[in-house]
């Protein structure tokens, strides 16, 4: 993910990311596997030129090492299409809710553990536009596509999460706050260099062509995870 590329470096992350997805492909594709399911990302878009919601069509404008590893394997798994084994791409919007190996670095899950733990949150790029998705419902939208018919999604890209998944920051910090409404919250003007995203997404492409859509929510999910942290 973002933070592991940006510590690793662009070489040890192209070799991860890049190589081993081409690597897995080809033996996929000796096996004789079917179908080949890759985890992308929206970071993939970036920042949006002109403030619509991007589609699959979209221009991409990575702003990481993390996207360019995403697209690089996106790419070649394009060049792919004719395989037998089929590609299929889903670029995944934020995920949050709780999970095995449930990840604190990601925005929802991580104010809410900060606003429980600390009783402060401290907010960077207030006005940033986000998508947002349960893991749950990703976990649907995969198995959905690994049960639609193979030449229906040979080859496609899928935006994956849902247009009421699309969030600024200020909106994810009102939903932490009517849970934990003690939390003080910062502001700070700081930019930096790393995973820039401030994008509304268009998920129209997965809910017409799968027949897709969310079952739950942000609100779901910081009730969620707020529960799972005072369960212990």
């Amino acid at each position: 993910g973002f933070p592991a590329c940006q510590a690793v470096g662009k070489q040890v992350a192209w070799r991860y990311n890049v190589e081993a997805t081409k690597m897995v492909f080809d033996q996929a594709t000796d096996l004789g596997v079917e179908r080949f399911v890759f985890s992308s990302t929206y970071s993939n878009y970036g920042l949006s030129p002109d403030g619509k919601p991007v589609t699959e069509e979209s221009p991409l404008n990575p702003q990481s090492i993390y996207a360019e590893t995403k697209i690089a394997s996106e790419e070649f798994l394009l060049t792919q299409k004719e395989a037998s084994c089929a590609p299929l791409i889903f670029r995944f919007a934020t995920l949050y809710g709780t999970s095995p190996r449930i990840r604190f670095d990601l925005i929802v899950n991580q104010f809410v553990l900060e606003a429980f733990t600390k009783r402060v949150l401290i907010i960077y790029q207030r006005g940033y536009s986000r998508s947002f998705v349960h893991i749950r419902d990703v976990v649907r939208g995969v198995m959905m596509g690994i049960e639609a018919e193979k030449e229906k999604v040979r080859g496609q890209i899928f935006n994956l999460g849902a247009e009421n998944g699309n969030y600024s920051k200020n909106d994810i910090v009102q939903l932490v706050l009517k849970r934990i409404p003690e939390t003080v919250v910062e502001y700070k003007d700081l930019t930096f260099g790393g995973d820039m995203r401030d994008i509304t997404v268009s998920f129209e492409k997965i809910k017409r062509m799968l027949g897709f859509d969310t079952t739950l929510n942000v609100d779901d999910g910081v009730r969620e995870v707020l529960f799972a942290l005072k369960s212990g």
